[in-house]
């Protein structure tokens, strides 16, 4: 089961009021906003949740056709991954290199 974690060189906090979650990539400066969707992977990734247990519970929250689910999903998490905001876990390896 594929598994993610946060990179150490980011911080990050949930905006209540607005429903945001607000990235920074602290060795590029650069910003990120995550809304919806992506809010939700964002806090399954913060549990430890793996890739079908973050399928699972978005589509109970979402009721979105599987399949486009799947792949937004993999979308967004490649983005992160290409971003080093999150890394790989394999065979409890770190591994950060996007296959």
């Amino acid at each position: 089961m594929k598994k993610y974690l946060f990179s150490k060189t980011i911080s990050w906090q949930i905006e209540q009021c607005e429903n945001y979650i607000y990235i920074l990539n602290n060795e590029t400066g650069k910003y990120y906003m995550l809304e919806s969707v992506g809010k939700e992977i964002w806090l399954f990734i913060a549990k430890n949740y793996n890739f079908d247990e973050m399928i699972n519970k978005l589509y109970s929250i979402f009721n979105i056709d599987r399949n486009i689910l799947i792949n937004d999903t993999k979308d967004l998490i490649n983005n992160l991954l290409s971003e080093n905001l999150i890394i790989r876990m394999i065979s409890n390896e770190i591994k950060d290199i996007i296959n």
